[in-house]
């Protein structure tokens, strides 16, 4: 079955509206070709593998409720940086210390 990408989807997202589950994530990443955290286009097709873990109540309640996940950030997200608090880096400009240290 082909599914096609939606905007904002990423491959987790996918996964869960058209099986109710993660737990065929790496076969669908596989069946396609991809990596988990790849990015994808909208309106990309994929094929959704015959033999995938599903999970029908889940599946279903997505397809009931129209709900389309979209969790991907989009590039503008990524770069986005709030000048009230700008970006820290963990070990550099962000410590983490341990009874004063």
């Amino acid at each position: 079955m082909k599914i096609s990408v939606q905007p904002g989807q990423n491959l987790w997202d996918l996964c869960l509206q058209h099986t109710g589950t993660l737990a065929g994530l790496f076969d669908l990443a596989l069946a396609n070709g991809l990596n988990p955290t790849d990015t994808l286009r909208p309106g990309q097709r994929l094929e959704l593998p015959d033999d995938i873990a599903i999970d029908a109540d889940m599946r279903d309640y997505f397809r009931v409720h129209a709900i389309e996940p979209a969790t991907a950030l989009t590039q503008a997200q990524l770069d986005y940086s709030d000048p009230k608090i700008g970006n820290m880096i963990i070990g550099q400009t962000f410590k983490i210390g341990y009874n004063g240290r």
